[in-house]
């Protein structure tokens, strides 16, 4: 009994940190141009991450769970450790202002597991795994470049002054909205399911209930980290990258939730914050490379290409450990 409150503590903590970082940084786009408050979004979070999770999650969470490993699964307090590790990484990246990407941590982890308890590894899904991670981020800048140019062609280039363009973007924040829940919707289905996938799949023993009530924890627990730490990250990509107007906004978002759910379809966990950085360069391209601030693209970058090894590192060192001492 013990060790079930411990699983639903950890999870909170690990998605009120997923609040904090990734969900801050993708809700930072509507809240950096106005569009909505940070209550607004944040009431947002609780209840469209929750239903990404629970109506369209099942498949990332079997990936995490059985796909990865592919020898017996984890014990209980293994399973807690883990994601108590992947909470402490985020936690460090939060205070730090860096986005950093939850699924990452989280494989990279479980990678680390298999190594320090001898577990087979699945080769072709952790090679899938970490493929999509490449492709996402890229597809996102072809799909924000293709969806700002056609907006700009068809929508904003008919305008003669900037008077008009402004009142048009008027149109584009009540937009925002729209794609600012498609997007919570689709980290739900991605990320929460991504953590509540250790649990499903590496302990059939976990009933289906429990795993529903984690879903639910998780999706509360990113609505209370955006609210009382987003702010630290919330403007890395808002205006950290490009400065961006609604119409800019709007694709970003749309474009990045329309990528998430695809990789979600096949049940990859792939990272909101990094195809959303994507997107954002591709909608900043439209105006010019000039107009991208590369320094702080190569920060983010950076972390995306340390975080899976030394992720996983860290966590085969204290499972080791783990083993000795429980």
């Amino acid at each position: 009994m013990l060790l079930l409150v411990l699983a639903v503590a950890v999870m909170f903590f690990v998605a009120w940190n997923v609040g904090a970082n990734n969900a801050a940084n993708v809700m930072g786009i509507s809240v950096g141009s106005g569009a909505l408050s940070l209550r607004r979004a944040v009431v947002l979070v609780f209840a469209l991450e929750i239903c990404g999770a629970v109506f369209f999650g099942d498949s990332v969470a079997r990936t995490v769970g059985a796909g990865i490993m592919s020898s017996a699964g984890m014990r209980m307090v293994e399973a807690v450790a883990v994601l108590f590790l992947v909470g402490v990484f985020i936690t460090a990246a939060s205070y730090f202002r860096m986005p950093l990407s939850m699924t990452q941590v989280l494989v990279g982890c479980v990678i680390g597991y298999g190594f320090a308890t001898s577990s087979v590894l699945n080769a072709g899904v952790v090679f899938g795994v970490a493929l999509s991670w490449l492709v996402s981020p890229l597809l996102g800048v072809v799909f924000g470049f293709l969806g700002y140019y056609l907006v700009h062609r068809w929508f904003l280039s008919h305008f003669s002054n900037m008077h008009d363009v402004g009142r048009s973007f008027g149109f584009f924040v009540g937009l925002e909205v729209v794609s600012c829940a498609f997007v919570a919707f689709a980290q739900g289905a991605n990320s929460v399911a991504a953590a509540v996938g250790v649990f499903s799949g590496v302990l059939p023993a976990v009933s289906l209930d429990l795993l529903f009530v984690l879903k639910i924890v998780g999706g509360v627990g990113i609505g209370v980290g955006l609210a009382v730490w987003g702010y630290r990250v919330m403007q890395t990509i808002s205006s950290g990258i490009v400065v961006m107007n609604p119409a800019m906004c709007f694709v970003a978002q749309f474009a990045a939730a329309f990528v998430v759910l695809f990789f979600t379809f096949f049940g990859m966990p792939v990272s909101c914050v990094n195809v959303v950085v994507g997107t954002v360069i591709g909608v900043g391209l439209i105006s010019g490379a000039k107009t991208i601030h590369w320094k702080v693209i190569y920060e983010i970058v950076g972390s995306w290409v340390f975080v899976l090894p030394v992720s996983a590192f860290v966590s085969f060192l204290f499972v080791r450990g783990l083993i000795v001492f429980v």
